[in-house]
């Protein structure tokens, strides 16, 4: 587990739930299950098992957009046979190319699909926590409150009122 792990972390990394076994259907092929924690997933890169991959995290007008890009010849530096990708979220998942279940997005790629001399793209759009708040934040203020909306009128026509009766008493 030890020399296996050394391909998993990066000083921007926490492993959590490192699984290494037999894949129960077919017992030729080797498993790892693994739970990454990271500080900044543009980092997730240092890991040696990503080296041939580009991660990136960015924001756009549709929320943020997360790229897991598979670069050539990624299945014979990494020996893997099989790529199964899978990202939670804590927000909500606007969009992506894989399919969405909740809070997740995931994703396949068998050998043969890995073995391309073409980019593969994993992509997946989160809704920003903070545009959400702003927008929230906005809406409220944008509101007329509703008794004060009463109120006005009220406060105007009295005015008119008295500003009528004092024009009326001078003359």
């Amino acid at each position: 587990m030890a020399k296996t792990g050394k391909y998993f972390n990066s000083t921007s990394t926490e492993l959590k739930n490192f699984v290494i076994g037999k894949y129960e259907k077919d017992n030729s092929y080797t498993e790892i299950t693994l739970l990454v924690h990271f500080k900044d997933i543009n980092k997730i890169n240092e890991m040696k098992v990503l080296s041939n991959t580009m991660i990136t995290l960015v924001q756009s007008d549709s929320g943020n957009v997360f790229n897991y890009t598979i670069l050539p010849g990624y299945a014979k530096t990494s020996l893997i046979d099989n790529l199964y990708v899978i990202i939670n979220y804590e927000g909500n998942i606007i969009s992506s190319n894989g399919k969405i279940e909740g809070k997740r997005a995931e994703w396949f790629r068998s050998k043969e699909y890995l073995n391309t001399s073409k980019n593969i793209f994993f992509i997946a759009t989160f809704e920003d926590a903070q545009k959400k708040v702003e927008k929230t934040v906005e809406g409220e203020k944008g509101k007329s409150c509703g008794l004060f909306g009463l109120e006005l009128p009220l406060i105007l026509l009295g005015g008119l009122v008295l500003s009528a009766k004092a024009r009326w008493k001078k003359k």
